[in-house]
């Protein structure tokens, strides 16, 4: 009894019961809270999560490149500390990126590629060369940094540079819908990052395709509308025959100003389609659905609502459906007359190593899909970039449908 008594430590009890009783009594708070103020309060805790994680990186970093020489290892140490302010600096966000939140993202970006190469190098010395993990220190820290810098370089340019994906879509001759044209961007985050210059760039893009319908699978916004009511503007020039529709994201929830958007879009010459559809022309509906994550949120009256969105359409009438996320996509794709289901959230994972947990959790991962017989879906990398302007194999994308016969 007294070995056992001898192993407890009593402060490290003391500390996990009060850790977790406090964890238990800000999800009671924070179930109390408005809808929106709920939404926003989980958002920080989620921050407060992330930073831990931050934390944790960085001292596997540290320990991994404490060798090197003097200055080296004072530029690494500023790099972590800008990049785990990321989340704390957000709220400079404004009309255009503030140079410091995306000083900040980068460095971020830096910790997450520079961690990930070092683990891949230590698994590897583990176990082809040698189990002693200060063998080659030196040398395999220098060589993640240079690759690191090198991706980074790379990453960048590649994150600016939109291009345009072609996609045709067959349809049933007697539909009369040959020919019929449909932009679609997605993941925009117009916010920290993105601001009015690159939706403006996006705008004029758009224009050039002339598509007869334009359409915004969600996260087209990624803070309040007093922070964007500016930026927000060249939204107001997209142009198309038949009407410039959006579907809500994850992250209109996360600004805790999801209902004013929604009211305000219109304004720009959005219409929103909160599961509910449209009868584009007489042989097309247009359904939009909530974001899938809204069944989880609890975000007032806000919920995915497949049923709300399909049900009731005249037999025959082709359908096509807008849901920010792939999950969503499984319910949609077995309604009838649905031949084609338009998606993001993914954004092809971004850039490694988050491209890796991203294609394993995803049902459908990016580009086009047929899941069941001519029932079609496509998946967007995005037409931006998300916290971190980077962008790896799968570059940000406008996609212009074409329906063939």
């Amino acid at each position: 009894m007294e070995a056992i008594h001898s192993r407890v430590n009593l402060p490290t009890v003391l500390l996990s019961a009060s850790t977790l009783i406090a964890i238990g009594l800000v999800q009671v708070w924070i179930s109390r809270l408005a809808p929106a103020q709920r939404v926003v309060a989980f958002r920080y805790q989620g921050f407060v999560f992330v930073e831990f994680l931050l934390a944790v990186v960085c001292r596997y970093i540290w320990t991994r490149i404490s060798d090197l020489w003097h200055p080296s290892r004072a530029i690494i140490i500023l790099i972590m500390l800008l990049g785990m302010a990321r989340f704390a600096v957000g709220p400079l966000t404004h009309t255009e990126p503030h140079i410091i939140i995306t000083i900040s993202s980068m460095c971020l970006a830096t910790i997450i590629i520079l961690s990930s190469l070092l683990g891949v190098f230590d698994v590897i010395s583990y176990c082809i060369c040698s189990r002693d993990e200060n063998k080659y220190k030196t040398l395999k820290g220098c060589v993640c940094i240079v690759v690191t810098i090198l991706l980074l370089t790379v990453e960048r340019f590649i994150a600016e540079d939109i291009h345009i994906t072609r996609i045709n879509i067959p349809v049933a001759k007697d539909t009369g819908l040959e020919g019929l044209t449909i932009a679609q961007l997605s993941d925009v985050h117009l916010g920290p990052n993105v601001g009015r210059t690159k939706l403006l760039e996006i705008v004029e893009l758009t224009n050039e395709l002339d598509a007869d319908i334009v359409v915004i699978t969600g996260d087209l916004i990624d803070s309040s509308f007093d922070n964007l009511q500016f930026a927000v503007i060249p939204l107001a020039n997209l142009k198309s025959k038949l009407g410039v529709f959006f579907v809500t994201g994850n992250h209109e929830y996360y600004t805790g100003d999801v209902d004013r958007w929604l009211l305000r879009l219109p304004d720009y010459g959005v219409q929103p389609l909160v599961n509910s559809r449209v009868k584009v022309l007489p042989t097309l509906y247009l359904a939009g659905l909530e974001d899938y994550q809204t069944r989880k949120m609890s975000y007032g009256n806000h919920t995915m609502d497949v049923h709300a969105a399909l049900a009731g359409r005249d037999r025959g009438i082709p359908t096509i459906v807008l849901a920010h996320q792939p999950n969503a996509v499984l319910e949609a794709i077995h309604w009838s007359d649905v031949f084609l289901v338009l998606s993001g959230h993914t954004h092809a994972g971004q850039f490694f190593p988050i491209t890796v947990p991203v294609y394993l959790m995803q049902p459908f991962f990016a580009g086009l899909y047929e899941p069941l017989p001519r029932v079609y879906v496509y998946v967007s990398s995005g037409t931006v970039y998300n916290w971190m302007p980077l962008r790896d194999i799968y570059p940000p994308e406008i996609v212009l449908f074409t329906l063939t016969t």
